[in-house]
């Protein structure tokens, strides 16, 4: 066999994923936040936004005027807390709305309440109790790991002290 042509033997496997729209390494995974954006009317007020988000560590920012939503994403080794999110929105001259937010971490039980811990990261979730979380509760065993597309609550306990936010869970599956 002639040189070019072990040349190309080895590389077609590399030229066969690059056509594929493939990569060699694995994809790092990532959160993915939606916040709805009160107050954006313009593509210039959305850059300004942009900017304000890259700020806080992003790694992609897409911001949808139409929708009034701006769409962040993160590598799991640098979350962003909830409260960092609409602190940025703020910045950037606007009135955060509900945030969605879709990620991987585990479900577990304290204190008698229900706990969503991000993966990679400090922060906890209280969970809504509803009919979503009693099944995911069946079909995913607390500590595993799972990926959930939940939107947050905003809503404070009454009583004393801080309590962390709290998710409604729209959906679910195992993590891989």
């Amino acid at each position: 066999m002639e040189k070019k042509e072990r040349r190309w033997l080895l590389a077609w496997p590399l030229v066969a994923i690059v056509l594929m729209g493939g990569t060699l390494v694995s994809a790092e995974p990532e959160t993915v936040m939606k916040v709805q954006v009160k107050g954006l009317a313009c593509p210039f007020c959305a850059y300004g936004l942009e900017k304000r988000l890259k700020e806080t560590g992003a790694e992609k920012v897409n911001i949808h005027v139409d929708k009034g939503m701006a769409e962040i994403a993160f590598p799991e080794r640098h979350p962003m807390k909830l409260e960092q999110l609409r602190e940025a929105v703020k910045k950037g001259g606007f009135t955060p709305g509900f945030i969605e937010i879709q990620t991987v971490g585990v479900l577990v039980q304290k204190e008698g309440r229900w706990i969503f811990e991000l993966a990679g990261s400090r922060e906890v979730f209280l969970v809504k109790e509803d009919d979503i979380l009693a099944g995911m509760k069946k079909a995913i065993p607390p500590g595993v790991a799972v990926q959930i597309v939940a939107k947050s609550e905003d809503i404070q306990e009454k009583g004393h002290g801080e309590h962390p936010p709290t998710l409604k869970i729209l959906s679910y599956q195992r993590a891989q």
